[in-house]
């Protein structure tokens, strides 16, 4: 359904200057208040309805990396992941034993 059951304003710039905007999450409403210093008059209630209407707005949730899904994108990162950690500790693994044989050739 999108935003097209839902009505709302687009407020610019030549409204909103000189006014503090208040927001009520809880009842879902929002109010105007001038500060102070500002010539501005705020309405008292709406004088105009909407004349257009709202797009609807539609969410893609399919989305792809490199042709694969996003689970599938993950798996093989977390794959890869772990594939270069365990060829780092081999690494390291190998590099102590060579360590360890030159001292020991040494002493």
């Amino acid at each position: 359904s999108g935003y097209s059951t839902i009505d709302y304003w687009i407020l610019g710039d030549a409204f909103m200057r000189g006014l503090y905007s208040i927001h009520d999450y809880d009842n879902l409403r929002m109010g105007f208040v001038p500060f102070v210093g500002s010539t501005k008059k705020v309405p008292v209630k709406a004088t105009t309805t909407p004349t257009t209407t709202p797009p609807v707005v539609a969410l893609n949730l399919d989305t792809t990396i490199f042709g694969l899904t996003v689970g599938e994108f993950l798996i093989i990162a977390v794959l890869v992941v772990i594939i270069v950690g365990i060829v780092v500790l081999l690494f390291l693994f190998c590099y102590a034993q060579l360590a360890l044989t030159q001292k020991n050739k040494r002493s």
